[in-house]
This record gives C-alpha cells, structure tokens and sequence, in this order.
C-alpha cells in the first residue's frame, strides 16, 4: 500500500521523502521514521494521528507530522529539524 506525502505548509520548498516506515518503540508505542528522524504519536484518533519529533524534549525540535487513516496521506506541517537524522539507530 502506497502513502502519499502532501506539503501543508507551503513556505517550504517541495520535498521527495525517500523513506517513511512505522516501527514499534522500546516500550511498544508507535513510532514513525522519516528519512532517519522519528517521531512519536503525540495525539490522535480512529482517522488521524499527530506525529511530534522524537528530540522535542531534548532537543526542542518542533518537526510535526500528521497521518491520515482514511486516504493514506501523510502531512509534514514543520519540517524543519534543528538535529541531524540519526540512521543508525534504525538500522
């Protein structure tokens, strides 16, 4: 099944993300990897789900990411990083 990426925010240029994969945290919760940065879930429900940089706290990164259920979009509403992606905690 294919997901489609959609830019909300327009200020940013266009970007073609190469890898996009949900994988489970260490103590089970949902993760989402994009590109080598991850996030957790921050909120959500049965359609829609909040994605936040996984280095808020320690970093103060304020990335976000949002995910639909219903039509399999993802949206990337603050795409700036203030870390490097970090792969190889992934591989």
């Amino acid at each position: 099944m294919a997901i489609s990426i959609k830019r909300i925010d327009k200020s940013y240029p266009s970007r073609k993300y190469k890898e996009l994969v949900f994988v489970s945290g260490l103590r089970g919760t949902p993760k989402l990897i994009v590109d080598g940065y991850s996030f957790i879930r921050n909120k959500g429900n049965f359609r829609t789900t909040y994605w936040r940089c996984s280095k808020l706290r320690s970093l103060g990164c304020k990335a976000k990411v949002i995910t639909s259920q219903l039509d399999n979009k993802v949206s990337v509403t603050d795409p700036v990083h203030c870390h490097m992606p970090d792969y190889r905690q992934y591989i």
